[in-house]
């Protein structure tokens, strides 16, 4: 081969090679029969979910799908070392990543899975910024999902439970000059009611629990101040980015969610505990991303291609 990422076919032996493709892509052949393949043919190679296309293993009737192969869920990710906690635990999983960019922030696919992972940033702002620009790079995503560790409000959360956000209060957003609730953004319900029925089944060694997680760029390392969030929010868990990723979602029109595993109680050991807790946390989120990713195929609209 020339070391291009076009598509070959042979014979078993090895003879008769023959190139089908001439741009770059990935490629998998579900049926023998038919190959779908990414590529970069129309200029964008950062796109894996709208140029897929469909051929036979002859090189004919190559024609664009208008969705991936399986859903497009974008995972958010805040920070470098959660961003390669993940990365790890979902390999252990048995689920093998493409290294990408898309636009300008580095990412892997998970194709497996119709999983897409990137960098956030820390904080809301920046981590709104990147959100929207893997969106404007991206086409076809169904679902955005900020993931990472948080900070325990809850005293019945023990480090590595997980809390799926039913919304993310924005805790930090202040009116001013009127007195007004916390701007909150509400998960997207039809993937919660799914999660609700599908982690339990799992018999995970974990907590899954569903509430308000509190957002806002802050570290919280004081039980004092841990209560007082509870209270103010109703709050399972706290975090900084989930508001800058809900509004970059609602500004896209695209559904969203927050999954946060707890790392550390919000005490004042919580800097300690939340290094020493990432890799056990980002594991749990594995867990929760892999069965999102499976049960959604087929949840949200369906590929279209040509038929055989």
């Amino acid at each position: 081969m020339d070391g291009s990422r076009d598509i070959y076919v042979m014979n078993s032996d090895g003879s008769e090679l023959t190139r089908l493709t001439y741009h770059h892509g990935f490629d998998g052949s579900p049926d023998g029969r038919r190959i779908a393949f990414v590529s970069d043919r129309h200029g964008n190679p950062n796109i894996y979910v709208s140029d897929i296309y469909v051929m036979k293993t002859d090189g004919t009737e190559g024609a664009a799908c208008d969705r991936g192969l399986a859903v497009g869920i974008l995972a958010v990710i805040p920070i470098e070392n959660e961003f390669d906690a993940l990365s790890s635990a979902l390999n252990e999983l048995g689920y093998s990543a493409t290294e990408t960019k898309i636009g300008r922030l580095p990412a892997r696919v998970f194709s497996d899975i119709g999983l897409i992972t990137a960098r956030g940033g820390l904080d809301k702002a920046q981590f709104g910024i990147q959100t929207q620009h893997l969106l404007d790079h991206l086409e076809g995503i169904d679902l955005v999902v900020c993931a990472g560790s948080a900070g325990g409000l809850c005293d019945s959360l023990s480090i590595g439970d997980v809390v799926v956000g039913t919304e993310t209060v924005e805790h930090d957003f202040k009116w001013g000059m009127t007195i007004k609730p916390a701007p909150r953004f509400e998960g997207d319900g039809n993937v919660i009611s799914m999660l609700r029925s599908a982690l339990p089944a799992l018999g995970l060694p974990f907590n899954v629990c569903f509430g308000p997680i509190a957002s806002g760029d802050e570290g919280v390392a004081n039980s004092e101040r841990a209560r007082e969030l509870r209270e103010q929010t109703g709050a399972l868990a706290v975090a900084w980015e989930g508001a800058g990723g809900a509004r970059a979602a609602q500004f896209s029109e695209t559904p969203f969610l927050e999954i946060r595993a707890i790392s550390d109680g919000a005490g004042e050991s919580a800097m300690a505990e939340f290094e020493q807790n990432i890799p056990r946390a980002m594991g749990r989120i594995a867990l929760a991303l892999g069965r999102l990713a499976r049960d959604a195929d087929g949840f949200f609209a369906p590929m279209e291609c040509p038929p055989s």
